[in-house]
């Protein structure tokens, strides 16, 4: 039960951050303003284009790479513990990490 958990928070961890960037995609080929919903939760939690950059980066830097990072952890650790199946947690590593690289990234080439 206790695994279930972990994926289920390592999941909660990597999913934002992994929603904006394809909700970036999406509108970026589509015209679809799919990334509202991400610009609602940031301004519900009083962070806005408006809050001084110092505030935006620091909220950027946990929603986007931290916290997926935190769920790659997890994910990782639960599959060393023995996580059956393996795949599911190694395959959430997986992403968390290279959600957490896409924003580092994202982050050093934005102009």
């Amino acid at each position: 039960m206790h695994l279930r958990l972990a994926l289920a928070l390592a999941v909660a961890l990597a999913g934002p951050a992994t929603f904006a960037a394809s909700a970036g995609m999406i509108q970026e080929t589509t015209g679809f303003p799919a990334g509202r919903p991400v610009e609602a939760v940031f301004a519900a939690l009083g962070v806005t284009n408006a809050s001084p950059l110092p505030v935006r980066q620091a909220w950027f830097f946990g929603a986007y790479i931290l916290a997926p990072l935190a769920g790659a952890a997890i994910a990782a650790s639960a599959a060393v513990a023995g996580a059956r199946p393996r795949w599911v947690f190694i395959a959430t590593a997986g992403v968390g990490t290279v959600m957490a690289g896409f924003w580092v990234l994202w982050s050093l080439l934005d102009r």
